[in-house]
């Protein structure tokens, strides 16, 4: 079951939320050409992606986990939205347990092109789905820097 937020904690979280995206965002522009850097580059966006994935297509988990529904009062525009999600973006969390939190044996038989992220792809269809997020949102439960970003987006 959805335990219903105020609006003051949806407010407080989502200043969390624009931390994620523009995580996100930022982590999927920088490259190194020192191996160990460029790893850190990658598993910090790939941990990100994970948070901004299950924001946005989850529906329910641990009591205090935060999602995109909590921001609805009615559900089932949210639920009819997010009914289908892309290959890329189906990929992210079992990719992000097995190659990045978990030491697993997947890692031995991956190939170097099971091992590359989509970065672009991945920021892009979260973003596009984050853009429907914002348009859905009642300002009154989100940050003034989301409202920003909505308000931009609104243009």
């Amino acid at each position: 079951m959805i335990s219903a937020r105020t609006n003051e904690e949806l407010k407080e979280i989502s200043e969390h939320l624009y931390y994620e995206l523009t995580m996100l965002i930022e982590t999927s522009k920088l490259r190194s050409e020192d191996r160990a850097r460029n790893n850190a580059f990658l598993e910090s966006f790939c941990i990100h992606a994970r948070v901004m994935r299950d924001f946005l297509f989850n529906i329910m988990g641990h009591p205090d986990d935060a999602f995109a529904i909590d921001f609805f009062d009615d559900h089932t525009e949210w639920k009819k939205y997010i009914r289908g999600k892309s290959e890329v973006l189906s990929q992210v969390n079992g990719r992000v347990n097995k190659e990045i939190v978990h030491l697993s044996y997947r890692r031995l038989k991956a190939t170097p092109e099971e091992k590359f992220w989509d970065q672009a792809t991945i920021c892009r269809e979260i973003n596009e789905i984050f853009k429907r997020f914002l348009e859905l949102v009642s300002e009154e439960k989100i940050c003034e820097e989301l409202k920003e970003i909505k308000h931009v987006l609104a243009r």
